[in-house]
């Protein structure tokens, strides 16, 4: 027998017995990260970090505040209207340093934001909170570093 070779065993543990050779398993895809819509899952505040969600792409799409808004990023919660199920988005990508307008959170049945997955401990929304509140540049609170460098 060549060095390096196995023996192969019976079911018994036999030598020379004929070994099936499993296949290696399909490679499973991996798992999309969940995703907690804003307005269900999770409840909007300012400073909260969002970006668009798959329904808020599809809905927006070719509206100035769709992803040419957005920039496919993400942006932060300005302001929530108490009565209209919808929040004011300032983009961090955005060409400008404003607002880009409101964007449904339940307002008829349609959810156009969700959670960002970085970016939302306690500490960073209500820091980006008192930014909007201050009028300042929220990222550069937050982050230390100048406005769209995130």
């Amino acid at each position: 027998r060549p060095a390096g070779r196995r023996r192969l065993c019976d079911k018994e543990g036999k030598e020379g017995g004929h070994q099936r050779m499993s296949h290696p398993t399909k490679a499973t895809k991996p798992t999309k990260p969940p995703v907690y819509l804003v307005g269900i899952e999770a409840p909007p505040c300012v400073g909260l970090r969002v970006k668009l969600s798959e329904e808020g792409e599809k809905l927006l799409h070719g509206t100035p505040i769709g992803a040419a808004a957005s920039h496919s990023s993400f942006g932060y919660i300005t302001k929530i209207h108490p009565e209209s199920e919808a929040v004011m988005v300032h983009w961090n990508n955005s060409e400008f340093d404003e607002e880009s307008g409101w964007y449904r959170i339940g307002a008829s049945g349609e959810y156009t934001l969700q959670l960002y997955d970085l970016g939302n401990s306690e500490t960073e929304i209500q820091l980006r909170a008192w930014g909007v509140e201050q009028d300042l540049s929220v990222d550069n609170i937050v982050h230390g570093v100048p406005a769209g460098c995130l």
